[in-house]
C-alpha cells in the first residue's frame, strides 16, 4: 500500500503537469490564430486620420478573441495554483494521519508493562465482556484479577457505533465478544470503572472488528 503522503504528492504532481499542458495548449491556440482581416479601406487610405480609424476598428475586432483566450489561460493558471495548494494541504493531512496512528500492542504486553503505554494510542485485539455493571477487556492467557481493564467509548464514528449496536444485548448477564479496539490507554490513576475496581482504562475511539463469541459474560479465570 502506498503511504498517504506519497499518494497525495503524486496526485499533486499529476495535477500540476496537467495544468501546465493546458496552459501550453492555450498559448499555442493564441499564437496560431491568424491576424484579423482589416478592411480594404485601411490599406487604401493614406490619410493619418483614416489609418487611426481603421486601426481602432481592427483592434476592436481582434481584442475580444485575445481577451477570451487570455482569460482561459489565467483561469488555468489559477486552477493550477489552487490545486497545488490543496494537494499540499492534503499531503499535510496525510502526514498527520500517519503520525497519528495507533500502536498495535498485544494485550498481555499492555498489562505487563502498563507505564510504557500510559496515555498512548494503542490497538488491542482481545476479548470484551459487557453486562449490567461491567465493560471489561481481557485475554484468557494472562487474566489477572488485580490487573483488569475497564472500557469506555468516546467519539465513535458511525461505523463503530453500528457494529456495537448490532451486537448489543438487553440481557442482564451480558455478552462476550472477540474484538479489536483502538483508543487511549490509561494506567496512572489506577481506579477506573464500576466502584473503581479496575486498574486500567481503555478509552475506545474506533471499533476495528467485533464478533460474537457467546451469550453471558462470566468472569474469566487465570490460566496457570
Amino acid at each position: 500500500m502506498i503511504p498517504a503522503n506519497e499518494h497525495f504528492a503524486r496526485v499533486g504532481e499529476r495535477a500540476v503537469r496537467k495544468s501546465e499542458r493546458m496552459i501550453r495548449a492555450v498559448a499555442r491556440i493564441i499564437r496560431s490564430r491568424p491576424e484579423p482581416s482589416r478592411p480594404a479601406a485601411f490599406h487604401r487610405s493614406k490619410a493619418p486620420a483614416a489609418k487611426h480609424y481603421h486601426a481602432k476598428i481592427a483592434e476592436s475586432r481582434a481584442w475580444p478573441h485575445i481577451s477570451f483566450f487570455m482569460k482561459v489561460a489565467y483561469l488555468v493558471l489559477f486552477l493550477s495554483i489552487t490545486t497545488q495548494l490543496s494537494c499540499a494541504g492534503l499531503q499535510e493531512q496525510g502526514d498527520n494521519k500517519i503520525t497519528d496512528t495507533f500502536m498495535e500492542v498485544p494485550y498481555c504486553e499492555l498489562i505487563q508493562n502498563p507505564s510504557a503505554y500510559d496515555g498512548k494510542k494503542v490497538r488491542i485485539a482481545a476479548t470484551y465482556r459487557s453486562g449490567y455493571e461491567w465493560a471489561e477487556l481481557y485475554d484468557p492467557d494472562c487474566f489477572d484479577f488485580e490487573k483488569r481493564t475497564w472500557v469506555e467509548f468516546e467519539n465513535l464514528n458511525a461505523e463503530s457505533r453500528r457494529v456495537l449496536e448490532d451486537l448489543r444485548t438487553e440481557r442482564s448477564e451480558g455478552r462476550t465478544l472477540s474484538v479489536t479496539f483502538a483508543g487511549i490507554f490509561e494506567s496512572s490513576t489506577g481506579d477506573y470503572g464500576h466502584q473503581n475496581h479496575y486498574k486500567y482504562l481503555l478509552k475506545v475511539s474506533d471499533v476495528d472488528q467485533a464478533e460474537f463469541l457467546f451469550e453471558g459474560s462470566k468472569l474469566p479465570t487465570r490460566k496457570e
